[in-house]
């Protein structure tokens, strides 16, 4: 994916990548805020920007964090591979949602070395077929044969709380019936 700098309005899904090229202790202290301005834009929900060294990523590395973390296609890596692997200092990932659903033109400028622009990957769930008898649905009943007045019937709870109810009615008016005798 090539680096995008015009953010549509619907965009979704899609995580920019940016190197912070500041020493060490200058990166650390760069905030959302600091983004926004280098961005050159009037807004930028802090929620939506990260800001880390690739070295917390610690044996999962950058790419690694990239595929598995944010769920990025290796495919899609794959063009940026050389510059990625080469970042050794503090990274800025901005998703989409951090420019709130406006149409925005970025311009990045110093701290900020573009690295690219990648597209989460969505689920890929293949659609298949049920093939087996019990996977077919089954008709639904015939009101007139079963049930002729075509009402629910009756849950076993259902029954059950009603027989409960009955119980406790009958043992309150023995009780009742007791102490009135008694009394």
């Amino acid at each position: 994916m090539t680096l995008q700098t015009q953010v549509s309005e619907n965009e979704r899904g899609v995580i920019r990548l940016y190197e912070i090229a500041l020493p060490h202790d200058e990166a650390r202290a760069i905030t959302a805020s600091d983004i926004q301005q280098a961005f050159g834009v009037d807004h930028l929900d802090s929620d939506f920007v990260e800001t880390f060294h690739v070295r917390d990523l610690q044996e999962l590395g950058l790419r690694g964090y990239m595929e598995t973390g944010l769920g990025i296609a290796s495919c899609d890596i794959d063009p940026f591979a050389e510059r990625i692997v080469d970042v050794d200092g503090w990274v800025a990932l901005v998703v989409s949602q951090a420019f709130g659903g406006r149409e925005t033109r970025l311009a990045p400028k110093h701290p900020l070395r573009p690295i690219g622009a990648f597209v989460e990957e969505g689920a890929s769930t293949p659609l298949t077929r049920l093939q087996a008898e019990t996977a077919k649905p089954s008709p639904p009943p015939d009101a007139s044969e079963e049930n002729p007045k075509g009402k629910k019937p009756r849950s076993d709870a259902a029954m059950s709380g009603m027989v409960a109810t009955i119980v406790l009615i009958v043992l309150a008016l023995l009780v009742f019936a007791m102490i009135w005798v008694g009394g």
